[in-house]
């Protein structure tokens, strides 16, 4: 079995943290949403699908998360917990940008998804300027991030879809 370092237990220490945080977060927007209007959920498809699906793809990346520490293919884990945070994420973000678009106004939503996409993209341009090597893995996690976030959130909130 590999040895974890402490700085591994503490980055997945933090990023449970972070991972319960969204899951609560998704279990409000679920609930507000179910206590106050119900109906809201019946406006679009992609509103109640992918506040559902994100409680899940959430759960699956805490359980990943916790498994690091025990396993001999951490990589494999890491792998699989940043993959269903990312669409856990995506769909938390998406269900929002949603509400706003359905709810305020379709350049609130927008506003909303931009700042979403401009912030992980300067996160991104960041962490390649202090790891030059981690180039082309934020390349693809960012294009996941934009495709997903453009397909499942923008343009449903806009009435597109």
């Amino acid at each position: 079995m590999r040895k974890v370092t402490h700085e591994q237990v503490q980055k997945s220490e933090f990023r449970l943290f972070i991972n319960i945080s969204l899951f609560s977060a998704c279990i409000g927007e679920l609930v507000f949403i179910l206590a106050l209007r119900p109906e809201i959920l019946a406006r679009t498809v992609f509103l109640p699908t992918q506040i559902s699906l994100a409680i899940p793809f959430i759960l699956s990346s805490l359980f990943a998360r916790a498994r690091l520490g025990f396993t001999r293919q951490p990589e494999l884990w890491s792998d699989f917990a940043f993959a269903t945070f990312l669409i856990g994420y995506t769909f938390t973000v998406n269900g929002l940008g949603i509400l706003l678009g359905l709810f305020v106004d379709a350049r609130v939503a927008a506003l909303f998804f931009m700042t979403n996409i401009t912030l992980a993209l300067l996160y991104s341009i960041l962490e390649v300027r202090e790891h030059p090597q981690e180039l082309g893995t934020r390349v693809l996690k960012d294009l996941a991030f934009i495709l997903l976030v453009f397909f499942g959130g923008i343009l449903p909130a806009i009435g597109v879809w």
